[in-house]
């Protein structure tokens, strides 16, 4: 009977209610995909990589900053204001001309406000061919 008598007492002593604990609000924007890994690309003069995305909050997202990895990136946004519910994509574009050959993997961070900050990470993988395609002089004024 003892055992029985400790664990009616054990089990009235202590509530079993759960432990409430807080949830972080979720991020408003959700991106399709995060990585875009095109393996081996082929030469020529321009390769991209599109990010969908979609507000999924209830407040107005603002796009703060783009910023990617290197200057061989060259961003277009679709816009920086976006509605609850609606869409908007994110392009990265890579010029392979005069990039060594080999794996690459290059990222953009995206700041947005939701309306706390946030950041994001995109990343671009790709094989740079060994057969490039080179553009010579590099920059060309006239």
């Amino acid at each position: 009977l003892l055992p029985l008598a400790l664990s009616a007492v054990v089990h009235y002593a202590w509530s079993s209610q759960p432990q409430a604990f807080d949830v972080p609000a979720r991020p408003a924007l959700a991106f399709d995909q995060y990585l875009v890994d095109l393996e081996q690309i082929p030469v020529t003069a321009e390769t991209r990589a599109t990010f969908v995305f979609r507000n999924r909050g209830s407040e107005t997202v603002q796009i703060t900053g783009v910023h990617p990895s290197c200057g061989c990136l060259e961003p277009q946004l679709s816009t920086r204001t976006v509605a609850p519910g609606e869409m908007g994509r994110i392009v990265l574009r890579m010029q392979p001309a005069n990039e060594s050959p080999g794996r690459k993997e290059y990222y953009a961070d995206i700041s947005y406000t939701d309306p706390q900050p946030r950041d994001v990470r995109l990343t671009f993988k790709v094989i740079v061919p060994d057969e490039g395609l080179t553009v010579q002089p590099k920059a060309l004024l006239v």
